[in-house]
């Protein structure tokens, strides 16, 4: 009977262990509705439960955007385990996407000293604007891991190079001798350096490269999936709009990356009684949850509900902005569920909006189609396609704002789009290097000054090299 006993518990081990190898496959292919079924299960019988199962329930709060969760779980974590590096990590990360930067250095101060300490430091300091700090950091992780290219990445981005410097060779070196994942860190930075030498043959030669790894590295962009998402959504029926109760107003900025939003969703974030989101992902997130919307029905008091429950929002203020850029193809969506919605559409010369994609290296699986020119130009097309029929249809519900425009009259374009949303205004709004606002984006390293006011035509100096 013992013996009985004894192999029955080591057989439900066995499928718990396998348990959690399927649910951590699952998160990795973004399978959430398979692997929370996985997850209830094993939260019923307790006996087995570690700190890799606590982990790889974080791992799935942090996959659903559900931060507050994550955190909650990985401080329990570590208060019974003790330090676990990956917890430790995952934890850092979700308290920055929660804007909880200060508890995020804290943790990491008190903790054990390691290369990714560091340079979550950096980053820490380079969306709260402090650059000097920034970069102190990403070179004490490289003090420990001196091929961790991220940090080498991060660096380029904030550094002006000149031809005195002899980072360059640094760079070379370590770009032969890295693998393929961290190859196209080196050669986006490679090509930055370049491109401050003003040598644009060059930088435009690593970006060709660079691009091109991470497009093998990435799935094929598929435009055709984008276009029937957002057919789905255009033939939406809704619902108990009749049921919406929340007073919040909802500012929603769309539009093409690399336009200027974060721009202008800064003249938002220094208004100390609106809450800036940065890029959500909320409202997907949101729409999927429902069931009905299988049968093409959404229930609008409920994604109302959802949506502004998520929004990280602890002072409970009642102007939030979303900068979700691919919004757009969810307009129908927002002008149903959200009374109070306002919709700003951010514009900006095309060859220039598509240049700035190609040369910025972005880690996010949906930005798949900007490592290949024809790829992005496809797109812009589509986006250009969608907008024009959604303000034919609602033109009364959006308002579009040029970048080239706004730089050359910060205050009078500034002024329209509060008029807009109905909020009063005040010159300090543009005040951005006064104000300790957080900037995720990859536009971190540009809004912490003076706004331009030319553009800068980036796409002109490679023009005749393409």
């Amino acid at each position: 009977m013992e013996n009985d006993s004894f192999e029955t518990s080591i057989q439900k081990k066995k499928e718990y262990l396998n348990s959690l190898k399927t649910i951590n496959f699952l998160i990795e292919i973004n399978e959430f509705k398979k692997s929370i079924k996985l997850i209830r299960k094993l939260r019923k019988n307790n006996r087995f439960q570690d700190k890799n199962f606590f982990y790889t329930y974080a791992l799935f709060s942090y996959g659903i955007h559900n931060y507050s969760k994550a955190i909650s779980i990985l401080e329990k974590l570590e208060k019974k385990y003790g330090f676990f590096e990956e917890a430790h990590d995952l934890l850092i990360q979700s308290l920055m996407l929660c804007e909880g930067h200060q508890r995020a250095k804290k943790i990491i101060l008190t903790n054990k000293i390691s290369f990714i300490n560091f340079y979550s430091l950096g980053k820490i300091y380079l969306e709260l604007g402090d650059f000097k700090k920034a970069k102190k950091y990403f070179f004490k992780s490289l003090d420990i891991k001196e091929d961790y290219a991220p940090s080498h990445y991060q660096i380029s981005r904030i550094s002006k190079f000149n031809k005195k410097s002899k980072y360059l060779n640094t760079l070379k070196k370590l770009s032969e001798k890295s693998n393929l994942i961290d190859k196209p860190f080196y050669y986006f930075s490679i090509a930055k350096y370049y491109q401050d030498l003003k040598d644009f043959k060059s930088s435009l030669f690593y970006l060709k490269k660079g691009n091109t790894l991470r497009k093998k590295n990435l799935e094929r962009f598929k435009l055709t999936d984008f276009i029937k998402n957002s057919r789905f959504r255009r033939q939406l029926i809704f619902s108990n709009k009749q049921k919406i109760s929340c007073t919040n107003t909802n500012i929603f900025i769309v539009g093409m990356p690399r336009t200027g939003s974060t721009l202008i969703e800064c003249i938002f974030s220094t208004n100390p009684i609106i809450k800036s989101g940065g890029e959500t992902s909320i409202l997907d997130r949101c729409i999927l949850r429902q069931q009905s919307v299988k049968n093409g029905e959404l229930k609008s008091n409920v994604l109302n509900v959802n949506y502004n429950r998520f929004f990280i929002n602890p002072n409970k203020k009642k102007i939030l902005t979303d900068k979700t850029l691919f919004n757009f193809i969810n307009i129908p969506v927002i002008i149903n569920s959200f009374p109070n919605s306002k919709i700003i559409e951010i514009l900006r010369k095309r060859d220039e909006v598509i240049w700035s994609i190609y040369k910025n290296n972005f880690d996010s699986p949906i930005m798949n189609f900007s490592y290949c020119l024809k790829d992005i130009e496809r797109f812009y097309s589509y986006y250009e396609k969608v907008m024009k029929y959604y303000k034919q249809k609602y033109s009364n519900k959006i308002l579009s704002i040029h970048y080239e425009k706004f730089i050359k009259n910060p205050k009078e374009e500034s002024q329209k789009i509060y008029n807009y949303c109905g909020l009063k205004w005040d010159d300090s709004f543009l005040n951005f290097k006064d104000n300790e606002i957080i900037i995720k984006t990859s536009s971190n390293s540009q809004l912490r000054g003076k706004i331009y006011k030319k553009p800068q035509e980036n796409f002109m100096k490679y023009k005749e090299l393409i």
